[in-house]
């Protein structure tokens, strides 16, 4: 079963990318989204001040922190909603590149004290993630440059945990592999799921357009 997922897996790393290009030959090269969306939102489509740009990063970072902590009140569904703190942290950088940086910071901080195992992965995976994605919207940049940068920072991130820290992640594949068979398939699994989230943040923010707007 392991070896049919692999192979699943690195079929779809090759072809699912093929298949989007074909479909749309400037799929790769268009930026994550086209405004900024989240920016115009928050603000208002006006210019930010320091006092709107801390509150609003502020209230990002209780939200980063009441969603990586989830696993403490909600323990079988908060293993998955967790993750959705990459989210906001996505939505923190798109206001501000430094801003987010301290909304991992921060939220990482706080983490230890109420639930230290989650600090680690908000750190290291889903925190560097958002804020690739983030920055991919901040600063208009192509699909396939935010796709490579994210994903090599979520490989870099479990490699880290897994290998160095000695937190198990990704175990269930990687488990009997050698170093460097495991590290292709975090790496592919890391390209499918950065894209994922790639496209669930740009969709989110349309929609959280269409409603406020």
């Amino acid at each position: 079963m392991r070896q049919v997922f692999l192979v699943s897996l690195f079929l779809t790393v090759l072809i699912f990318p093929a298949l989007l290009y074909i479909k749309n030959p400037s799929y790769w090269l268009k930026p994550v989204m086209a405004k900024n969306l989240f920016y115009d939102l928050a603000f208002g489509g006006g210019k930010s001040s320091l006092s709107k740009t801390t509150a609003v990063l502020g209230l990002m970072t209780a939200l980063t922190v009441l969603l990586a902590g989830s696993v403490l009140y909600l323990p079988v569904a908060g293993y998955f909603l967790s993750h959705f703190a990459t989210l906001f942290v996505a939505a923190a950088v798109a206001i501000s590149l430094r801003g987010g940086f301290f909304v991992i910071l921060a939220s990482s901080l706080l983490l230890l004290s109420l639930f230290p195992k989650q600090a680690p992965v908000l750190f290291f995976l889903d925190g560097p993630l958002g804020y690739v994605i983030g920055w991919g919207i901040a600063t208009a940049k192509s699909r396939w440059q935010t796709l490579l940068l994210a994903a090599a920072g979520l490989c870099a991130g479990v490699v880290i945990l897994s290998y160095i820290i000695g937190i198990p992640t990704f175990t269930g594949v990687t488990r009997g592999l050698s170093l460097e068979l495991a590290v292709m398939a975090i790496a592919a699994y890391a390209l499918i799921y950065a894209w994922a989230w790639i496209t669930l943040i740009a969709d989110f923010f349309q929609f959280l357009k269409r409603i406020l707007t």
